[in-house]
């Protein structure tokens, strides 16, 4: 009877120790891994890569929006935050265009809102970097005031317009309405307008937003909740080896605001029927597994709608309370070995 007390008293200790201990509970993890996982790196090595297809890391930092499509110029913008604590909190953040071969070839530095059509409006010029490339600040064809012109006059300009734009500019308290017409821009400013702004400008203008939809937003196609054990998902998580454990704050001691196990996730990803395989920080709660993996694949066909598009990016981001490496942080592209290496189109 006093063997199997002591029996129970050692596997009892071992389960506790498992449980609760960051040091037992990798070791035992680790003495158990399949030799196949020795394999899988991490995608801040640059290592990933199948028979067709590779993942490189593009940009470091964190993603700030949603990725957009440009299907004018078949390229790919990417928002990142500026990594200057002081430049970050002015707002500070960077645009990144991205070619269909997964090639970083340009970037904006800006701390202004930029429209839902990809043009930076400013106070006396405006940049449509996005579509145009250029950087160069370009004046408006005509600034008008329009609290003194006629109703007959504003809508002569509308009538011409082939975009129509709305925007606030909250230093000089005015609410805009840009109108492009034959390629130039023409921008009406309103002061009377400025505090119905936030309702509906185009209440006040009487006329509504008019625009090309030439700018697509690639959604994450990790949807909350998502299955990362199963394995007939795009990404699955093949294995999870806790490395320490976090606790939820009891009062104002070991405040980490969560309870679960920080550690590293094995993960299979299908990308164009080639199967890849790399390591990512993970951790792991009572209600499942969250790697801050977000993946943003185009649409499959693009421009005349024949040529299909073979990249996607993975972005991994860091929050508060993670313990993933700030090398780990950024966005990563899966692109086509052969035309990087050829340079085909």
């Amino acid at each position: 009877m006093k063997k199997i007390i002591i029996i129970a008293i050692f596997f009892l200790v071992l389960m506790l120790l498992y449980n609760y201990v960051g040091v037992v509970r990798n070791s035992i993890a680790k003495a158990f891994l399949s030799n196949s996982f020795n394999e899988y790196s991490f995608l801040s090595e640059n290592k990933v890569d199948s028979e067709d297809y590779q993942i490189k890391k593009i940009i470091d930092g964190e993603l700030d929006q949603k990725i957009l499509f440009n299907t004018l110029t078949q390229e790919f913008i990417i928002t990142i935050r500026d990594s200057d604590y002081d430049r970050n909190n002015q707002g500070w953040y960077a645009l990144w265009k991205i070619d269909k071969k997964g090639q970083v070839i340009d970037s904006l530095s800006s701390k202004n809102g930029m429209s839902p059509i990809g043009i930076y409006f400013e106070e006396d010029h405006y940049v449509d970097w996005v579509e145009s490339g250029s950087k160069a600040k370009k004046e408006y064809k005509q600034i008008i005031n329009f609290d003194s012109i006629a109703s007959a006059d504003f809508n002569y300009f509308v009538e011409k317009a082939e975009i129509i734009e709305y925007d606030g500019d909250y230093e000089n308290k005015k609410v805009n309405c840009y109108l492009k017409i034959e390629d130039s821009w023409i921008v009406f400013e309103s002061k009377k307008g400025y505090e119905d702004y936030f309702s509906n400008p185009e209440k006040f203008y009487k006329h509504k937003t008019k625009t090309t939809s030439w700018l697509l937003v690639l959604e994450d196609k990790i949807k909350p909740f998502h299955k990362w054990k199963d394995i007939n998902s795009y990404i699955y998580l093949q294995k999870f080896v806790g490395e320490s454990r976090e606790f939820k704050s009891f009062y104002d001691i070991n405040n980490t605001s969560r309870s679960g196990w920080n550690g590293t996730g094995y993960f299979s990803l299908w990308h164009n029927s080639s199967l890849l395989h790399f390591k990512s920080y993970t951790f792991k709660s009572s209600f499942g597994f969250d790697p801050d993996i977000s993946i943003y694949a185009p649409p499959n066909n693009y421009g005349d709608h024949t040529r299909k598009i073979d990249i996607a990016f993975i972005s991994l981001s860091k929050r508060m309370k993670s313990n993933r490496d700030y090398k780990e942080v950024g966005v990563y592209v899966i692109c086509n070995k052969d035309k990087i290496n050829n340079n085909e189109d």
